[in-house]
């Protein structure tokens, strides 16, 4: 059995490693020894999975064991609450888990022809990687006396391997001889690279200082201490201004935390970063939606929920925040410290989430945010990004933004025929200032043919008139794939009713809710990476989103 990384870097960490965390380490070891009929297997200890860190994961011929360590006894009044939360920790990063291997996963059953290559791929990666909690200062009977009911496995000290926690067989129903093996070979492969990332060489991207423009250069490089502000149109090169900077830093060796409004900006930012053209550590970037960092927190201090988490929106925008504020202002941990906090999406933000990124600020950090003004789909109180705008009360005292905003006022990622149209729209529609048309091209952003299209529809004939731009579209978009086209409309009832048409003329579609309106972690998945299928959905999910063809409905301007 292989330890990962060796014991030698394991004592360099950072973070110190828990003492009851090895003692599980050195059990597998004495039990694969004393049991070579166990097969090959490798202990990661406080593995990479996207900056997460799992106490241990345990990788074998039969599948992924994602363990979670809850250190001290169980002596106390509230033994069981540690463990639910211990239990949530666990499945956590078994998401995560899943999350990460997902897509690439689907890909290789698209290769492979398998069939409803997406709900396969899923059920494969959730069967490949199991989670239980490990209590080694307690017994087995002890440890799952005071656990009761959990959603996973709860142990004690085991006994001996042949009651440990082991991987359960992998089960590949509905994949033939020929399919199983190159697919559980991929699985295994995508997990390896999150357990333990190589180290991103400069020529593994494309994308350095001279790719940027005059106007994004300034933004791109560390700027020191402070908070910072920068704003553009849609396509002007917001995003890859922080992944650049981010890249950057960490080349210096410096801690970044990126950060944005929701999971789908979030894998964009992270594919963003891996094209720049700088040599850094993985571990040294941190990518998150702001509400996953909230939870994050929360369960790395074991910490129970404070509000009602009924009352959704003062539960999400105010109280959850000032939770996690309180636990980073008093009880400061090296694990959430950064040298820099970028910010994706700015005007998403709530005015007292800044203090929950200050405190993850060292005290001479740097903050830049970056917003698109005319974004603010949420309608969030953004006065605090104002110039002359209020200070906020944090952990190290008043802090604020300073100085008039930077701006970027050219779009990048569209033809110079397709801006004119969205800068006239915006500006006899939304009243926004027109942004420059005069541009060239970025190696992030998409190259194609234009095509614009305005569509004049009655109330009574929209969804027909629809379908047939939408086909018109496609045409012209020809021969980029379907799932490079987007249908944007301004509610789920709409999108539905257009999902429904687009199937029935022979055009399969793609929603990321279900039929009762829940959002669908796994059509998310899909819907990210693209399955052969027209996307539909509200611009406000639309949000972090990039394809070759947009298609919007907007319905709220008739009869104005």
């Amino acid at each position: 059995m292989a330890i990962i990384p060796s014991r030698t870097d394991i004592e360099q960490f950072r973070n110190p490693v828990l003492p009851e965390v090895m003692q599980v380490v050195e059990r597998y070891e004495q039990w694969l020894l004393d049991d070579p009929s166990f097969g090959p297997a490798d202990v990661f200890v406080s593995p990479y999975l996207a900056n997460h860190d799992p106490a241990l994961v345990l990788t074998t011929d039969r599948g992924v064991l994602v363990i979670e360590v809850l250190a001290g006894s169980l002596d106390d009044q509230n033994a069981a609450a540690r463990i639910r939360r211990a239990c949530e920790r666990a499945m956590l990063f078994r998401a995560k888990f899943w999350e990460l291997c997902f897509p690439p996963l689907v890909h290789r059953c698209l290769e492979l022809d398998v069939e409803s290559p997406d709900a396969r791929a899923a059920q494969i990666v959730k069967r490949f990687i199991d989670a239980v909690v490990m209590v080694p200062k307690v017994s087995r009977q002890t440890a799952q006396q005071i656990a009761g009911r959990q959603s996973i496995p709860v142990y004690g000290d085991p006994d001996g391997p042949g009651t440990a926690p082991w991987p359960s067989a992998v089960r590949t129903n509905g994949l033939n001889d020929h399919q199983r093996e190159p697919v559980l070979d991929t699985l295994w492969h995508v997990a390896r690279s999150w357990l333990a990332p190589p180290f991103h060489r400069a020529e593994d991207g494309i994308i350095g200082q001279s790719q940027l423009t005059p106007s994004q250069r300034p933004h791109a490089v560390p700027r020191g201490t402070g908070w910072f502000r920068l704003q553009g149109p849609g396509g002007s090169g917001k995003s890859l201004v922080l992944a650049h900077k981010a890249a950057v830093l960490a080349s210096q060796d410096k801690r970044v935390l990126l950060l944005c409004y929701n999971i789908t900006l979030r894998s964009y930012l992270r594919d963003l970063v891996d094209r720049m053209r700088y040599a850094f550590d993985w571990r040294d970037i941190t990518i998150r939606y702001f509400h996953e960092l909230l939870k994050e927190v929360r369960l790395y201090y074991d910490a129970p929920i404070t509000g009602d988490p009924d009352d959704k929106d003062t539960f999400l925008d105010r109280d959850y925040p000032d939770c996690v504020f309180q636990l980073l202002n008093t009880r400061p941990t090296h694990r959430f410290q950064y040298d820099a906090v970028l910010i994706d999406e700015g005007q998403d933000f709530s005015e007292n989430w800044y203090r929950v990124l200050d405190a993850c600020l060292v005290p001479n950090g740097e903050l830049l945010l970056i917003r698109d003004r005319d974004q603010n789909i949420y309608g969030k109180d953004t006065r605090v990004l104002e110039s002359g705008g209020p200070s906020i009360q944090t952990g190290k005292g008043l802090r604020g933004f300073s100085g008039p905003w930077a701006t970027l006022r050219s779009t990048w990622r569209m033809s110079p025929q397709i801006t004119q149209a969205v800068s006239e729209f915006a500006v006899r529609v939304l009243g926004s200032e027109p942004f420059d048309t005069d541009q060239g091209r970025q190696p992030t952003m998409f190259d194609a043919a234009s095509f614009c299209r305005w569509e004049n529809a009655s109330q009574q004939d929209v969804t027909a008139r629809l379908v047939e731009v939408i086909r018109i579209a496609s045409q012209q978009m020809s021969p980029t794939h379907p799932s490079d086209l987007a249908v944007l409309t301004t509610t789920n009832k709409r999108a539905w009713e257009i999902v429904r048409l687009l199937e029935e003329s022979g055009q399969p579609a793609v929603h990321v809710y279900d039929s009762d309106g829940h959002r669908d972690r796994d059509k998310l998945f899909h819907f990210c990476r693209g399955d052969g299928r027209i996307k539909v959905c509200t611009g406000h999910s639309f949000k972090g989103f990039e394809v070759w063809g947009v298609v919007v409905l907007s319905e709220p301007f008739w009869g104005e």
